[in-house]
């Protein structure tokens, strides 16, 4: 299924829009009671919604990661492969979008205030109201909103970061279960009726805003955000259906579990993983290999990358890779995105190019139709349906999602894996899709103990 077109692209990033996102802008044309106020608010949610992405596709662009941006009901997200990032570049892609719009939404406001005057006519002072809402809405309350600790908001994503940084996955999971228990209080909260007090509260300082000095105005907006998402059941009912499906698939990608006497077996194994990783990563940064456990040594990517460094041709070369398609687990490669390797694709065999190591390659390498007529070949020869996982996985790290979710689809209907599903990294950007949590709905139903 091809991609469609996007609708412009601005310094390399791709922004796609659907009619879902005209509507939803509709709907707050309504809210706003129409008019130029409502004129107003539908113009600065959409100029903030594109600067709140660009902040995060920007700042993924600065650590040398592609992006894309979309723009659909009621706001937009940026998709972009997190496999190559560490904690704190993803929580600076985290920040970047509400931090860009806080800044310009403060901006706006005192642009607003140095260029309307509302003392001048009854127009002039209904003008200031209006654009003064509207950007202290869309720019100040909106962000703020945003980083409020609740997944799937960029202050839950900063958050998560935190909690599984201290616990692990298990943090993880607890801050996702507390996100599903404040999104039901609010829901509850609303249906009892106790939500008017709170929007009374945002209502208030919203008015008070308006004659604030701009720093004060600022700090009114500040406060009305929080009481404001606490008093809107529709936030709540989305931030409560998104955690849930997000502990769902944390749950089954490694939550918490019992003890088992495979434990102890399972350590010993990670340890001799992270061992041979550690001794790769050092051949490849440093030319000299570490010290590998017993019965382990440096992969065929890291020999050949060695042996080109020393001057061999192309058919010695060659000849090292053909070790790619050994059923060998005494090597690791500690990062197949590792420019070498893609330059080492040139020199793989057609029988070596047909091995899962080889495949798995080309999902951070080189081209789609590559990759599919690499994994297609190799699934004719036996290795299947691993290599629809592949492609879709390589699919979505280039952030084509719906082509992903296509092949994905054909994976899952071949070999339901839903620990692959939830665990593999290239389909992070694929958990918050209502297509992909039914896809993993059907692979735990066909595989009930998660594999």
């Amino acid at each position: 299924m091809p991609q469609p077109r996007p609708a412009f692209t601005v310094f390399g990033i791709p922004v796609r829009f659907d009619l879902w996102f005209a509507f939803g802008l509709f709907i707050f044309y309504s809210l706003s009671g129409g008019g130029q106020r409502g004129l107003y608010t539908v113009v600065a949610i959409a100029v903030f919604v594109v600067f709140h992405e660009f902040g995060h596709a920007f700042a993924a662009k600065a650590f040398g990661v592609p992006s894309e941006v979309r723009l659909s009901f009621l706001g937009g997200w940026t998709s972009f492969p997190g496999t190559t990032l560490s904690r704190w570049q993803r929580n600076v892609i985290s920040f970047a979008g509400p931090g860009t719009e806080l800044v310009l939404g403060v901006v706006g406001l005192a642009v607003v205030r140095a260029f309307v005057d509302p003392s001048t006519s009854m127009a002039a002072a209904e003008r200031y109201i209006d654009l003064h809402g509207a950007i202290g809405w869309a720019g100040v309350m909106l962000a703020v909103l945003n980083l409020m600790p609740i997944w799937p908001l960029d202050g839950g994503h900063l958050m998560s970061s935190l909690v599984e940084r201290i616990a692990g996955p298990s943090g993880r999971i607890a801050f996702l279960q507390f996100s599903v228990v404040v999104s039901g209080v609010i829901v509850a909260l609303s249906f009892s009726g106790g939500e008017g007090s709170l929007r009374s509260f945002s209502s208030r300082q919203q008015s008070e805003a308006l004659t604030a000095p701009l720093l004060g105005a600022v700090w009114h907006y500040v406060l009305a955000a929080p009481a404001l998402a606490m008093s809107a059941l529709f936030i709540a009912v989305f931030t409560g259906l998104e955690s849930w499906r997000a502990l769902q698939v944390a749950r089954i990608g490694g939550g918490i579990a019992a003890p088992t006497p495979q434990d102890a077996q399972a350590s010993r194994t990670l340890d001799r993983a992270l061992a041979i990783r550690a001794a790769e990563r050092q051949g490849w940064e440093t030319g000299v290999p570490g010290a590998f456990p017993r019965g382990a040594g440096p992969s065929p990517w890291l020999q050949a990358h060695l042996a080109g460094r020393s001057g061999a041709d192309a058919s010695r070369m060659s000849a090292i890779l053909d070790g790619l398609a050994g059923r060998d687990d005494s090597w690791e490669i500690d990062r197949l995105d590792r420019p070498e390797v893609g330059q080492l694709l040139a020199f793989v065999g057609p029988t070596a190019g047909l091995a899962p190591r080889a495949v798995a390659a080309r999902v951070v390498h080189g081209t789609v139709d590559d990759l599919i007529a690499a994994a297609m070949a190799s699934y004719q020869a036996g290795w299947r349906p691993d290599a629809f996982y592949v492609v879709a996985e390589g699919l979505a790290h280039r952030g084509l999602l719906d082509d992903a979710m296509v092949w994905l689809t054909s994976a899952v209907e071949r070999g339901p894996d839903p620990r692959r599903l939830a665990m593999s990294p290239e389909f992070r950007p694929l958990h918050a899709r209502s297509d992909f949590q039914r896809l993993l709905g059907v692979a735990e139903r066909a595989v009930p103990n998660g594999r």
